[in-house]
Formats: structure tokens, sequence, C-alpha cells
């Protein structure tokens, strides 16, 4: 329970009427799909940040260690492919 004894899902129903009633209804479906894009491509800038993070973090703990084991090459490979595949533009 939130705020009020109010769910989420009660939470964003008074957001989006609240909107409709500042925004209006022609404008709103426009809105919508702009803070979708917004909220699509912050996901997309968090997943590049961290997989940056985790790679640098594993490149500087090998070098601090001194290792430079299968084990490690393996760790840094997988971490490129799966930055490489969450950040490669789909085709449609």
């Amino acid at each position: 329970m939130g705020f009020g004894g109010l769910t989420d899902l009660d939470k964003i129903f008074i957001i989006l009427v609240i909107a409709l009633f500042i925004i209006g209804p022609e404008k709103l479906p426009s809105y919508a799909k702009r803070l979708g894009e917004m909220v699509r491509s912050a996901k997309r800038w968090l997943t590049a940040r961290r997989t940056d993070f985790v790679m640098r973090w594993a490149q500087s703990s090998m070098m601090s260690t001194g290792s430079n084991s299968i084990r490690g090459n393996m760790i840094l490979a997988a971490l490129s492919v799966t930055h490489c595949s969450k950040t490669s533009v789909k085709l449609r």
C-alpha cells in the first residue's frame, strides 16, 4: 500500500486523469508517445552506462591482479557481446 491507501495503479490512473484535463484529449496521445520514447531512450542509456561500468571494472580488476587468465578473457568477451547486442540498431 502506498500513500493514503492508494495502490500504484490508482496513482497512475489519477495522474492520467489530471493529465487529460491539463493537456487535453487532442494532445494526450502525442505526449504519451513522447514520454514512451523518452523512457525507452533513458533505459538504453542506463544499460549502456551499466555495461561500460562493468567492463571497465572487469578490466581494472584484471590489471590490478596481473591476471590474464582464460576465465578473465572469457568474461570480457561475454560482456562485449552483451554490450554489442544491446546497443545495436534493430532493423524493422
